[in-house]
C-alpha cells in the first residue's frame, strides 16, 4: 500500500539449485559451487568486509577472523570480549567493530593486531561508519557517538531516545541514522550537532541508504513496518510503503528500484520515484539480512537458512543455496564469489555457474 580454530574446510561442493527453461529447445541449468566454508565456534550474524585479499567477519564466538578471501584459511584472530555484534567496518586499514560485552574495538586489518579499544556504556550493535577522520556508531545507550579514528579519542555524544542499532550513512560530513524511539536522525558528523530529526515509526533499527540525494530506510511498527523516502536536507517524506512486517535490514537501491526485506518473510521490490510495489518475493523465514544487488541479480538471507538469488526486474528465482542455519549476514560480492556467514557457524564462499542444454523436446 502506497502513500505519497580447528576449523573445517570444505573445497568445491555443489549444489544443483534448479533448472530454469530460457529459451524454445533449452534450458539453463545453475550450479552452485561451495568454494569453500570455514566454521568458527559460534554463530556468524554480522557480514563480512574486505581488505586486501582477506575477508574480515565476526562471530558470536568472540573472535574477529581474517581469512583469505579466495581459500578461507585462517590468517589472523582477534578475541574480543563478548558477541561480535556489528558487522566489521574497516577504514583506513582498521577494522572497528562492537560487541554484546561493550566495546568498540580498532584492529590492524592486516595484522590482527589492537590498535585502541573503548568500554561503552552498553551494547553495540551498530557497525562504526566514517566521516573526516571521525568513526561514528551508535550504541544501547541511546546515543550515538563520534571518535577520533587513529586515536579513539571521544570528540562528541549525540543523545536519542532510544537505543541505535542502526549504522549511520554519512555523506559531506552529515551523519543520518534511527533510533529505537521511532525518528531518524540527521546529525553533523564533526560535532555531533543536531540538523534535524523526524518521527516515522516506533522503533527504527534499519540502517538508511543515501542514494541520489534521497534517504531510504525502513521502519517497525505494532502492525507491521514502512519503507520511507526522505530528503535528506530537511526530512520530509517524499512517500512511504507499507509492508506487512518489520523492516530491520538496510534497504538497497540499483537502476530506479529500492528492494527491502521484511519479517513478514518478504522481498519487496518498489519503484525510487513513486514507492509502488514492482513485485514480491515470499521466503519461508523472517528477513533481517540487507539485500545486495549485482549484474540484475538481488542477493538476500533468510531465517530459512537459504540465500535467495532473484531476478531485479521480476522477482523470480534465479537460484538458491541451503545453509544450516539461519542466515542473518547481508551478503557480500567480491572475484565472482557470495560471500555469508551463518548460525551454522560458518562463513561461506559460494559461486553460481549457469550452463545451458538442448531440450530433448525439438
Amino acid at each position: 500500500m502506497v502513500y505519497m580454530q580447528g576449523f573445517g574446510l570444505i573445497l568445491c561442493v555443489i549444489s544443483v539449485s534448479l533448472e530454469i527453461p530460457c529459451c524454445l529447445g533449452a534450458f539453463a541449468k545453475v550450479n552452485v559451487a561451495t568454494i569453500w566454508r570455514t566454521a568458527t565456534y559460534g554463530a556468524i550474524r554480522t557480514s563480512p568486509a574486505f581488505f586486501k585479499g582477506t575477508v574480515i567477519v565476526g562471530s558470536d564466538d568472540g573472535v574477529l577472523y581474517g581469512m583469505s578471501d579466495m581459500k578461507g584459511y585462517k590468517l589472523w584472530q582477534f578475541k574480543a570480549e563478548g558477541k561480535i555484534a556489528s558487522g566489521p567496518t574497516v577504514i583506513d586499514g582498521i577494522a572497528f567493530i562492537g560487541t554484546d560485552a561493550k566495546y568498540l574495538y580498532a584492529i590492524d586489518a592486516a595484522t590482527g593486531i589492537m590498535r585502541w579499544s573503548w568500554q561503552a556504556p552498553d551494547k553495540i550493535h551498530s557497525s562504526p561508519v566514517a566521516a573526516t577522520g571521525v568513526v561514528i556508531f551508535g550504541c544501547d545507550d541511546n546515543f550515538l557517538y563520534g571518535f577520533e579514528l587513529r586515536t579513539g579519542q571521544r570528540r562528541w555524544a549525540f543523545s536519542t531516545g532510544g537505543d541505535i542499532d542502526s549504522t549511520a550513512a554519512v555523506e559531506r560530513d552529515v551523519a543520518y541514522v534511527g533510533s529505537a524511539d521511532g525518528h531518524l536522525y540527521s546529525v553533523f558528523a564533526l560535532t555531533g550537532i543536531l540538523n534535524w530529526k523526524v518521527r516515522l515509526g516506533d522503533m527504527i533499527t534499519s540502517s538508511p541508504n543515501l542514494v541520489n540525494k534521497v534517504l531510504y530506510v525502513g521502519t517497525s511498527l505494532k502492525d507491521g513496518g514502512k519503507v520511507y523516502a526522505i530528503n535528506p536536507d530537511n526530512g520530509n517524506v517524499h512517500w512511504f510503503f507499507r509492508t506487512e512486517g518489520w523492516v530491520t535490514g538496510k534497504p538497497a537501491v540499483e537502476n530506479g528500484a529500492v528492494f527491502v526485506g521484511d519479517h513478514s518473510k518478504a522481498v519487496y521490490c518498489l519503484y525510487a520515484d513513486n514507492g509502488q510495489q514492482r513485485w514480491r518475493f515470499q521466503t519461508q523465514g523472517i528477513i533481517e539480512s540487507s539485500p545486495v544487488v549485482d549484474q540484475g541479480v538481488v542477493y538476500v538471507g533468510s531465517y530459512d537458512s537459504t540465500l535467495y538469488a532473484l531476478d531485479a526486474l521480476t522477482g523470480d528465482l534465479k537460484w538458491s543455496f541451503k545453509a544450516k542455519g539461519s542466515i542473518h549476514s547481508t551478503p557480500a560480492l567480491a572475484h565472482d564469489l557470495v560471500y555469508f556467514g551463518s548460525w551454522d557457524n560458518y562463513m561461506y564462499a559460494i559461486k553460481p555457474h549457469t550452463w545451458r542444454r538442448e531440450s530433448d523436446e525439438l
